[in-house]
């Protein structure tokens, strides 16, 4: 019964419009009409791929520069600290751009046809993997980076110099850099909050004795209380992604 009512409504509405045809009571549009449509279409599509694009690479690149993936090792508290850093703005933002960008190609006969959880989970295959390829390509945000500090990106600007800066101080993690090693005790220097050089020395005892990937120079986190101006027996976790600090005179 469904079946003979829905073929009736729609000779009805074929014989509506033949019916305007007749009377040329629809707009007659060109070729050059469809394909202009198509072509902006396909203009917002590359856009909102390409910003969908810089943002989740954009996310993978902060985590990395700023060492964040470290805090994991460190249990509970460093799993909150990380939660709480985590960009999440921009994550819900990249998520609404996919939306987007599923809704844009159902407007065509292949995406269509497409079943929405099968065109979603294509269009994320696509973006998670051509971002992981690019975060392979270390110089497009390195190089954005150093343009910040130079003051020569000023819409990203405050969105890249926030990168480097380490987190704050909450749960007893704290970032910095080893500037010493004399047996069993180590001379840190805790990274100040734009995260160029420092503001805090600070002394690490450790009774087991200094791990073997530990050096003078390397950025660290360490976790633990500090009395007095110095901490024994920290957590420490060797962050080996921090981009490499541009010279002071190559800022001014």
């Amino acid at each position: 019964m469904n079946n003979e009512s829905e073929k009736q409504i729609s000779e009805e509405k074929i014989e509506d419009i033949l019916e305007k045809i007749k009377k040329n009571e629809l707009p007659i549009k060109s070729k050059t009409y469809f394909r202009l449509k198509y072509l902006i279409l396909l203009c917002l599509l590359a856009a909102i791929f390409i910003t969908s694009l810089f943002l989740l690479t954009f996310i993978i690149f902060s985590l990395s520069a700023a060492g964040q993936l470290a805090l994991i090792t460190f249990g509970t508290p460093g799993l909150k600290l990380f939660l709480i850093l985590f960009p999440w703005k921009l994550l819900a933002l990249d998520i609404i751009l996919v939306f987007l960008l599923g809704w844009l190609l159902r407007t065509f006969r292949f995406g269509y046809r497409t079943p929405v959880v099968y065109l979603l989970l294509t269009i994320l295959t696509v973006i998670i993997g051509t971002s992981l390829i690019i975060d392979r390509i270390r110089p497009f945000h390195h190089n954005l980076l150093h343009q910040a500090d130079l003051k020569q990106l000023p819409l990203l600007e405050e969105m890249y110099e926030n990168v480097r800066r380490p987190p704050p101080i909450i749960h007893g993690i704290y970032r910095g850099e080893i500037t010493a090693i004399s047996g069993k005790i180590l001379s840190i220097e805790i990274d100040n909050a734009k995260g160029f050089g420092s503001t805090t020395p600070l002394k690490i005892l450790l009774s087991s004795g200094v791990p073997e990937d530990v050096r003078v120079g390397n950025k660290i986190f360490i976790y633990g209380n500090i009395i007095n101006g110095r901490m024994e027996n920290p957590k420490i976790k060797v962050i080996t992604s921090l981009p490499t600090p541009y010279q002071q005179q190559d800022l001014k």
